[in-house]
C-alpha cells in the first residue's frame, strides 16, 4: 500500500497506510526548493515532526529531485515525439 502527500492534512492518510501484515509505503514530499519550484513547509510542520519519529519516507525536491518542471513539448508534440 502507498500513500504520498505533502502537508499536515495528509496525516490521516500516511498513518492509514500501516499495515503489520503486508508492505506499505509513506511517502511525505518536502517542497523545499525555492530556485526550482518553491519553497514551504508551512503547513506541513506536524507531517514533517511526525515523519521523523514515525519512520515515514521524506523526499526533498531540493536535493532528491534532479528535475522538478520538465520542458515543455512544442504544441503539437507528444510522447515518443519529444
Amino acid at each position: 500500500m502507498l500513500a504520498a502527500g505533502n502537508a499536515n492534512g495528509d496525516i490521516p492518510m500516511l498513518d492509514y497506510t500501516r499495515h503489520d501484515d503486508r508492505p506499505f509505503l509513506r511517502l511525505l514530499v518536502r517542497h523545499d526548493d525555492a530556485e526550482r519550484e518553491f519553497e514551504c513547509d508551512s503547513g506541513a510542520e506536524r507531517a514533517l515532526e511526525q515523519a521523523e519519529s514515525s519512520g515515514w519516507t521524506v523526499v526533498s525536491m531540493k536535493n532528491d529531485w534532479s528535475t522538478i518542471f520538465a520542458e515543455t513539448p512544442e504544441p503539437g508534440r507528444r510522447g515518443a515525439d519529444v
